[in-house]
């Protein structure tokens, strides 16, 4: 969903990306190279899952048992990426990363709600079209 957004005067598209994870990586790519080309200094902003809670899901607390629920939903997430290579993953998109919050920051920034599992594997980034 793309909105506008007014910095400095001029007005932006913003970019809201919910649900890569459940995401090819090819479809992330695309989608997010479509967004680096659809205004300069327009906005991204969405949650991602670890890379790692998909491939180690025993080392994150309870999501073994998220994976058994979406699955029996149906569902299943696909697509993560690793905070520590964000930047670099951006860039090579044609976006920069501008803020990476990890969950704990973010819920106390924009959370007043308990914390949920899902809150815990997610989180969220800005970029910006160059």
């Amino acid at each position: 969903m793309a909105r506008r957004a007014h910095l400095g005067g001029r007005a932006h598209p913003v970019h809201r990306l919910p649900g890569l994870n459940y995401l090819t990586e090819a479809a992330v790519d695309s989608i997010l190279r479509w967004c680096s080309r659809a205004a300069p200094g327009s906005q991204v902003v969405f949650t991602y899952v670890q890379r790692a809670v998909l491939e180690n899901p025993r080392s994150f607390v309870g999501t073994e048992k998220l994976f058994a629920t979406l699955a029996a939903a149906g569902e299943k997430w696909t697509f993560g990426l690793d905070p520590s290579t964000l930047a670099d993953s951006l860039r090579q998109r044609g976006l920069s990363l501008e803020r990476d919050l990890g969950a704990a920051e973010y819920r106390r920034l924009y959370f007043i709600a308990p914390q949920t599992l899902h809150a815990r594997r997610t989180r969220p980034a800005l970029a910006r079209a160059s």
